[in-house]
């Protein structure tokens, strides 16, 4: 039943599920791979949020579906210039998390990064250098910005 109430979910709710789910740290598979099937036929439909908080609770839930977070990783670098900064170090952090190295996407955060650093707050700022040192991602400028930045925000 509930995978015939999940395909009736617009993108905003199945995000929410997820996410609901990812935080109560509540793992069901079945429901994940419904979520899923469902998000896979809705990524045309994604904001930057709902990207980030799908590749939130995937990474919460060590739930690594390949075909979803190639999806979430083209839709995310689609909409990466409507991101907040909260979206692009949560989406940066979730696939680190998971060990996931898109790398054009991975190339977008840096630059959006570094376009809209003074706007990190400091949980910002290491999410990013967490998540491009978990996955061996070496871009002088933007550690240097991160640097900088942290040092200017301490």
């Amino acid at each position: 039943q509930a995978s015939r109430l999940l395909n009736e979910f617009d993108a905003q709710k199945l995000t929410n599920t997820a996410w609901a789910w990812a935080t109560l740290e509540v793992e069901n598979l079945p429901l994940m791979d419904a979520i899923s099937s469902r998000a896979l036929r809705l990524i045309d439909d994604y904001s930057a949020q709902h990207c980030a908080n799908m590749a939130w609770s995937c990474a919460r839930l060590l739930y690594s579906h390949m075909p979803l977070l190639d999806a979430i990783a083209s839709s995310a670098l689609a909409t990466i210039r409507e991101a907040i900064p909260q979206e692009i170090f949560n989406t940066a952090w979730s696939f680190a998390k998971l060990g996931v190295l898109p790398r054009p996407l991975l190339s977008a955060i840096c630059a959006e990064s570094l376009r809209r650093m003074p706007e990190f707050e400091m949980r910002g700022i290491a999410n990013i250098a967490w998540a491009c040192a978990t996955l061996g991602w070496r871009d002088a400028p933007l550690i240097a910005a991160l640097s900088a930045e942290a040092l200017r925000k301490r």
